[in-house]
């Protein structure tokens, strides 16, 4: 796969730190999208079949995100606001959390984003930290759910300098190719 670098307007160049946490966040999103039967690949291949048109297809995947699939925004405004104590108590009041729990792999995190964990705790101490924290809050309200890709994109977000609510760009540029290929 080849390195996708984010230096524009948008997105300032980043350090070999934050390039290496962007490539696996990529490579991460790819995966997923080819094993995991995610929303956003399912309503393109059915726009796709349907209509024959690509672009309509990708537009489609754009379209199906939000917040029970792909709530990258929201899951980034709970990185930087949110405490573990708030985690908890959402939790025992049967909130969702964006950012925690998958529905491919209960009780575990999904394989595909294990190396950006291991990026984060190698080069970015205290948001891996700040992370753990969160999810020992999620994990005192009573659900053991780990974090997904939603949270994990809002953090490099974060980290990158990603303008607010341009999170979801990044989740589709990721997903891009792998839908592209699931069409072919």
């Amino acid at each position: 796969m080849s390195t996708l670098r984010l230096q524009t307007a948008l997105w300032p160049e980043p350090t070999p730190e934050a390039q290496e946490l962007l490539d696996a966040v990529l490579a991460a999103h790819r995966q997923s999208c080819l094993d995991n039967q995610n929303l956003s690949a399912e309503v393109a291949k059915a726009v796709w079949q349907g209509s024959g048109d690509v672009p309509k297809a990708i537009a489609a995947a754009f379209l199906s995100t939000g917040l029970a699939h792909a709530p990258v925004a929201e899951a980034r405004q709970l990185w930087v606001n949110a405490t573990p104590e708030q985690l908890t108590k959402a939790v025992k009041d049967g909130v969702k959390i964006p950012g925690w729990g998958n529905s491919f792999f209960r009780g575990r995190m999904d394989p595909a984003w294990e190396p950006v964990m291991e990026v984060l705790v190698r080069n970015y101490h205290t948001e891996a930290n700040r992370l753990v924290d969160l999810t020992r809050g999620v994990w005192a309200g009573g659900k053991k759910l780990y974090p997904n890709a939603a949270i994990l994109t809002g953090i490099t977000c974060e980290i990158l300098g990603v303008q607010p609510g341009r999170e979801i760009g990044l989740f589709m540029i990721s997903r891009m190719s792998a839908i592209l290929e699931q069409l072919a």
